[in-house]
């Protein structure tokens, strides 16, 4: 009996449906194998944690059973320290390091005859034309005034030639720095003291403040820059062992410092003892740097250089390595270009302060030889004698530096 075309057709898909059957039984899940696989790999972990699975290294290879070998290797060692800590001490005999990060080389001990430079004990000789750090030198001879008696380090002396400069403007206040430049007068920023209806100056050296008279002050320009900056203050009561400052000139290159009373750092102690709060006179702060460029050409004559101020110096001096002043820190600038930040610290001339004094009746002491930073090296190696430091202090955010 032949199969109806239905029944043909029902048997092929029953045999359909059970080779279907066949193939879903047979296939795996996609995750089967890596299951196994992660399986294996942990159990064969778990074998190898046991004790005694893994290979230690015996106790017969302990170094204590080795004692000449350790302590030949510890020889070694000490040895080679040494010989690290003698390259150090060595390396400190030929340089000199200061605060601010330079570094003042000297030349090494030579073999030579007894009581020769070079010998055990004998100092060491800075090279020619680098300054030893400026806590160290003593005034140059030409800095200090003929009819003054002064003792003391560079420092000592720019120290005492410099006060912190109040100026009460009804309800505000103007605070700065000047600096003494004759007998009983004080050189200093108009913009510090302009609109002011009283003046007063107080130092460590003065112990006290001392009211000062206006005695001529440049009248200001906003609109103009540069200015001739300058005022000139008399202090009536100012004791006679006050050293007045040396001007001198300038020239580009040569190490400065610039001394004054930042208000980011010092404010607050000017504040409490102009205001009675504090019995104790505020120090002034000392930068170091070097004179970059000099602007001659316009009125006023201008220096920037990297010692750095910050409102409150303004009317401070730019003093050289000799002790002298060679300009009256005035202004700063900053400015912002292609997301760098760039700050320049501005001076005007010495030479155009000492004109102005002269202008006014004043007679400041002009040096006319520019410090000579190899002369000063040598004097000071053959008279190493300070323990003086100065404080350093950093920028601020002004135009100009006046608080």
């Amino acid at each position: 009996m032949t199969d109806t075309p239905n029944e043909n057709q029902a048997a092929e898909e029953q045999g359909a449906g059970a080779e279907n059957e066949t193939r879903l039984v047979e296939r795996r899940p996609a995750w089967f194998a890596p299951a196994v696989a992660c399986g294996i790999a942990a159990f064969v972990l778990l074998l190898l944690l046991l004790p005694g699975i893994l290979i230690f290294p015996g106790s017969n290879t302990s170094l204590t059973d080795n004692n000449d070998l350790f302590l030949e290797l510890q020889r070694e060692n000490n040895k080679g320290l040494e010989n690290e800590i003698a390259e150090l001490k060595r390396s400190l005999e030929f340089g000199v390091c200061t605060r601010d990060g330079n570094f003042y080389p000297q030349t090494p001990r030579v073999p030579g005859e007894p009581g020769q430079p070079g010998q055990p004990g004998e100092p060491l000789r800075p090279l020619e034309g680098i300054p030893p750090a400026p806590d160290s030198l003593a005034p140059e001879g030409d800095a200090l005034p003929s009819d003054r008696e002064f003792s003391g380090s560079m420092l000592d002396l720019i120290d005492q030639g410099v006060v912190a400069v109040w100026a009460d403007k009804g309800a505000d206040a103007g605070m700065g720095t000047g600096f003494w430049v004759a007998p009983g007068i004080v050189m200093t920023n108009s913009h510090v003291i302009e609109g002011s209806s009283e003046i007063y100056v107080a130092s460590k050296a003065l112990n006290t403040k001392l009211r000062a008279e206006l005695v001529a002050a440049e009248p200001l320009n906003a609109n103009v820059f540069p200015e001739r900056d300058f005022a000139i203050l008399r202090i009536a009561d100012a004791p006679d062992t006050i050293v007045p400052l040396s001007f001198a000139p300038h020239r580009r290159g040569q190490n400065v410092m610039a001394s004054g009373f930042p208000g980011y750092l010092l404010k607050e102690e000017v504040i409490a003892f102009f205001s009675d709060r504090s019995p104790e006179p505020p120090a002034p702060a000392t930068t170091e740097g070097m004179v970059n460029l000099k602007k001659e050409n316009g009125d006023p004559a201008y220096m920037i250089h990297s010692a750095s101020i910050a409102p409150g110096n303004s009317g401070g001096p730019l003093v050289d390595y000799c002790g002298r002043a060679v300009g009256v820190n005035t202004w700063m600038r900053q400015v912002q270009e292609k997301g760098v930040f760039l700050k320049s610290d501005l001076a005007l001339s010495g030479l155009d302060a000492v004109a102005y004094l002269q202008a006014n009746g004043v007679t400041p002491r002009l040096v006319n030889d520019e410090c000579d930073p190899s002369r000063q090296s040598e004097e000071s190696t053959q008279a190493p004698e300070s323990d003086e430091q100065s404080d350093g202090s950093d920028g601020g955010n002004a135009e100009e530096a006046e608080e």
